[in-house]
């Protein structure tokens, strides 16, 4: 949950009463929301100065120039996270055959078997007869 909400939930149990140990522990959710959203509007800020700084030392027309080949290797690695997906997808495939297919082999053993059985069986009852 955000700090909107904690807030307006703090609010509401205020308002409606409710036994000051859940008014406490809702302000101190609300007032750790409230830390967690300072500490990351900071770091944006932060990131926004950062930023400006390195675009004044690049320069903007140097980023221009490098457009076309930053978003030529976003493609190639959107492209590539498209293919490991699929290889992960297909291992998974893969190995859920293979798991199929040892069970059919230990199914077709145990046919076998049962087979070899009643054919002994059956020539037993040949000979005693």
């Amino acid at each position: 949950r955000d700090f909107s909400a904690a807030s307006a939930e703090h609010t509401a149990a205020q308002r409606q009463g409710r036994p000051e140990a859940e008014v406490v522990s809702l302000q101190l959710q609300r007032d750790r929301h409230e830390d967690e959203y300072v500490r990351a509007l900071r770091e944006h800020r932060s990131a926004q100065e950062t930023l400006e700084t390195l675009r004044v030392q690049i320069g903007d027309a140097a980023i221009r120039r490098s457009l076309p080949a930053f978003q030529s290797l976003q493609q190639r690695q959107l492209k590539l996270a498209v293919e490991q997906s699929r290889m992960n997808t297909l291992a998974g495939r893969a190995h859920l055959s293979k798991g199929l297919y040892q069970n059919s082999l230990r199914e077709l053993e145990r046919i076998s078997a049962a087979v070899h059985d009643i054919r002994k069986l059956h020539a037993r009852q040949a000979v005693q007869a």
